[in-house]
């Protein structure tokens, strides 16, 4: 039997161990076979030779590829094993990367309290195993401020409603089956609810009556922080 490193793994080292039965004769020789996917590689050559010991075999500075290795023993009497022990794992170190799509992200500002966003990830060949939200926002004292990290909604969405009038920023990390984590994608926007205000301007009024023709009216308004956009 052979020792085995997760499948697939970020690790680009592996110490396998074996454990042997000579069936009664002591083993001599231990013969260990590394190939992989990678062309070129010097840990994909192939080649046959002794294991590091008759009981292990130390890998360091293993490039992102496939391997299989296979492992076979020699007893005193010189009979090789004939069912080699395999084990084929991935090597993965290359970050996945996650996007919050457009499509998905609300109006800045709105005053829709909830939100229904979707990302699209990619693993680079890995599956995504975990997908990581973290909602912060500017009111401390806001249920969805807290900024707790936890699983989204899925692997490919988060669902959020009952926001109170705030400035929220979801944060969003996915991590693939290797243990790779990407870097966070971002997206900011304000909930406001509280209705704007207008108010004439006593100064630009016409007299009421009055016989002069025309008026010019000015407005005061208060957007409770955000933009008047329309009047």
């Amino acid at each position: 039997t052979v020792s085995k490193p997760a499948n697939p793994t970020n690790v680009t080292s592996a110490s396998f161990t074996f454990t042997t039965d000579g069936t009664g004769t002591l083993i001599t020789a231990a013969k260990c076979t590394l190939s992989s996917d990678l062309d070129g590689n010097a840990k994909a050559t192939g080649v046959e030779g002794n294991c590091t010991s008759l009981t292990g075999l130390t890998l360091s500075a293993l490039p992102d590829a496939t391997y299989t290795l296979s492992v076979r023993v020699q007893d005193a009497a010189g009979n090789w094993d004939q069912t080699p022990a395999t084990y084929t794992w991935k090597v993965e170190t290359v970050k996945p990367t996650v996007s919050i799509n457009a499509v998905s992200k609300p109006a800045n500002p709105t005053n829709v309290t909830s939100a229904a966003f979707t990302f699209t990830t990619d693993g680079t060949g890995t599956a995504i195993a975990v997908a990581e939200c973290t909602i912060t926002s500017v009111g401390a004292d806001n249920a969805k401020a807290t900024g707790v990290a936890g699983n989204c909604s899925g692997l490919s969405g988060m669902d959020l409603s009952g926001l109170g009038d705030d400035t929220y920023t979801l944060s969003v990390r996915v991590q693939d089956a290797a243990g790779n984590w990407s870097d966070p994608a971002t997206y900011s926007w304000k909930v406001e609810t509280v209705d704007p205000t207008v108010s004439i301007d006593t100064a630009s009024k016409p007299a009421n009556p009055t016989n002069v023709t025309s008026a010019a009216f000015t407005f005061t308004t208060d957007g409770t922080g955000t933009s008047i956009t329309a009047r």
